[in-house]
């Protein structure tokens, strides 16, 4: 078990933090109206399994709790919960 909390303030890349959530007002058209990027929190990773092992599906597991604003309207959200996310052998590990 492999356990990290991301505290420090993370590099953005492409312009957005590592924790973001798009909204839409109709979900069938996937045309996004409200973009929330987080202003400040904790994301932890609580499980991995073959991370970084090329060849192989690689696992991760962990809890985020993050405030997340939106610029346009001035909108603040809370992001409180479970997350998790897979890597396909090929996109898993160095290349």
């Amino acid at each position: 078990m492999f356990r990290s909390a991301l505290h420090s303030r993370p590099r953005v890349e492409y312009g957005r933090t590592p924790v973001h959530v798009a909204t839409a007002r109709h979900i069938t058209t996937g045309a996004a109206d409200g973009f929330f990027n987080a202003t400040g929190g904790t994301v932890t990773i609580d499980y991995t399994l073959a991370i970084g092992r090329r060849g192989h599906y690689g696992f991760v597991a962990g809890t985020v709790s993050a405030r997340l604003s939106e610029r346009k309207l001035q909108r603040t959200i809370m992001l409180t919960g479970n997350w998790t996310g897979a890597a396909e052998p090929v996109a898993n590990g160095p290349g």
